[in-house]
């Protein structure tokens, strides 16, 4: 599996936890392809891991996209059990055996210009609530061909200092004026602190966190998650309280 792409967003190396899926993405959730030159290129994302940190169980996966322009083709593959690709209309199931790992990459051939899609894997089983996990991607050259614009760029920086300890800053940036909210979650993937969705005009933000939790009380020692949710794009980055 090669890397094509340039990173859209800051580091996203923490682990995000669904139910009893632990999903640590090798890549950003949205990528970025390069631009179209004239002719048929193929790209290929780097590995999503995700780990079955419950029991012996039977999943489907299935794959769904937003419309896809002409002559675009996205397939997704793996290498469990057997290395398979699948397009979006085939589901997949499996028996995904506990403490395993599945590794997963998005295949996109594109040939007839620019473009964006939105891709979101279904994760399903009787033991689990099912899980949705959301992706974009778009070329290099991308514009929006309704208003001229490129899309809206979102950042989220590591947080400073970490570890820390009482409190650490976490900056983010908004290219536009949009919805946003930032959550941070404890290593089970509940959450400790939601700095509420609000309307925010484009520019640069900071939020300190002090280690409370929604109820003002301290929380442990730890690693915990904190993930920027803005213009339909989440980013995720990892931080330690250490006491």
């Amino acid at each position: 599996m090669k890397k094509s792409f340039f990173i859209f967003f800051i580091l996203m190396c923490g682990l995000l936890l669904f139910a009893d899926l632990e999903v640590e993405p090798g890549f950003e959730y949205n990528m970025v392809g390069p631009a179209y030159n004239g002719e048929t290129l193929n790209f290929v994302s780097d590995t999503l891991y995700v780990t079955n940190a419950g029991i012996t169980e039977d999943f489907t996966i299935r794959l769904e996209t937003s419309e896809l322009p002409d002559d675009w083709h996205i397939m997704w593959c793996h290498d469990y059990e057997d290395a398979l690709c699948h397009f979006p209309i085939f589901p997949w199931t499996f028996n995904f055996v506990t403490d395993t790992v599945i590794k997963i990459d998005f295949t996109i051939n594109y040939s007839s210009g620019p473009g964006m899609e939105d891709l979101t894997l279904f994760w399903s089983a009787n033991g689990i609530d099912d899980v949705q996990m959301d992706f974009t991607f778009r070329t290099e050259d991308y514009v929006n061909t309704t208003d001229t614009e490129i899309i809206p760029t979102v950042t989220l920086d590591q947080n400073y200092p970490n570890p820390f300890n009482p409190e650490t800053t976490i900056n983010y940036h908004l290219s536009e004026a949009t919805q946003s909210e930032l959550i941070i979650y404890n290593i089970k993937g509940e959450v400790a602190k939601s700095y509420g969705k609000s309307f925010q005009e484009a520019g640069d933000y900071s939020i300190i966190w002090d280690g409370t939790g929604s109820d003002g009380k301290n929380l442990p020692s730890g690693i915990y998650l904190y993930r920027l949710q803005a213009a339909e794009i989440n980013i995720t980055n990892k931080m330690i309280l250490m006491k």
